[in-house]
């Protein structure tokens, strides 16, 4: 009967549908293939070693890509056991840290790829880069996209899909095997170029031969001509103590900036940083331009809007700045 049931089963069949958070854009059902989903957690469990003697503890929901990809597929590729505890530690990264593995080599290999920043998304069914550095002064956001998955080819393009060259701001398109196959109830022209290159709606800069990445696209505050990623902000307030959580957005403005950088900063219990204090900190680590005009303190998550996947809803986050900074004045 099982035998009869796999003849069934082709690579090409349809198996999954993830939903994305929508945290600056509405959902997308992402679909992917019985394919894809071999194919990534095979790659995985081969970069991790595991073995049928591995143990992984779940640390994100399965209705993540993130839990399905980084904890519960490549163990069960290898034939070791996943671990579920009562509570889940949500994190809006991949978290492979607390895997453990059979033996000492499959836990080195594990902790040095935990320690190394990657690129991915739903859309790639998880990680489909590795960088060779954490990150770079010049972009600090993330690492270098240096080691691609398998079979997966990358290229940078203009508004209209044609190729940039070095030190322009582009999208990046991707192709490859383990990429959605269509989006749920959107024309597949309308997220695939000709060649059937996915528009991530991520920005990458190429410098000789590497490529860096610069931000989302639909994230980008554009103030006073000049492109602010909140990425990069959102670093900054971060390393001082008693931040929590950073969140940088842009509120549109009424003059001629067309937008304003703004930022909501929760802090930490007990913490007593005011606006003033973070604003002097960053004119000493970012350009003018970069530095938030409006900062609104929180001290509860709840006042946060949130989506259920615990990312912040930008959108109504700006909303709430924008009534917070007209109730001021």
């Amino acid at each position: 009967m099982l035998k009869a049931a796999q003849r069934e089963v082709h690579c090409d069949d349809e198996a999954l549908c993830i939903y994305t958070s929508g945290q600056s854009a509405e959902p997308k059902g992402v679909i992917h293939t019985q394919g894809s989903i071999v194919g990534k957690a095979h790659y995985l469990r081969t970069m991790f070693h595991f073995t049928e003697t591995s143990n992984t503890t779940a640390t994100m929901p399965f209705f993540w890509v993130g839990g399905l990809v980084m904890a519960l597929f490549p163990t069960m590729d290898a034939g070791g056991v996943t671990h579920c505890p009562e509570r889940s530690t949500w994190s809006s990264g991949a978290v492979i840290g607390r895997s453990t593995a059979g033996s000492a080599a499959a836990e080195e290999h594990t902790r040095q790829f935990a320690n190394i920043p990657a690129l991915g998304m739903t859309e790639t069914f998880g990680i489909y880069s590795w960088g060779r550095d954490v990150a770079v002064p010049k972009y600090p956001i993330a690492a270098p996209l240096d080691d691609l998955q398998p079979g997966f080819e990358l290229r940078l393009a203009d508004e209209q899909d044609g190729e940039v060259g070095d030190g322009v701001p582009a999208q990046i398109l991707l192709r490859g095997p383990t990429i959605t196959t269509r989006l749920q109830k959107v024309a597949r022209s309308e997220a695939f170029d000709a060649d059937g290159f996915y528009r991530t709606g991520d920005l990458g800069v190429r410098e000789g031969d590497r490529i860096f990445f610069a931000g989302r696209m639909h994230d980008m505050i554009k103030t006073s001509g000049a492109n602010v990623s909140p990425a990069e902000v959102e670093r900054e307030i971060d390393a001082l103590d008693g931040v929590a959580l950073a969140v940088v957005v842009g509120v549109d403005d009424d003059g001629t900036r067309g937008q304003i950088v703004t930022a909501a900063v929760l802090l930490t219990p007990g913490a007593a940083l005011c606006p003033e204090e973070i604003q002097h900190h960053l004119q000493r680590r970012l350009s003018s331009y970069k530095v938030p005009r409006s900062i609104v303190v929180f001290h509860s998550i709840d006042d946060i809007p949130m989506t259920p996947s615990m990312k912040v809803r930008k959108r109504e986050l700006a909303a709430l700045i924008r009534s917070r900074i007209e109730t001021q004045n």
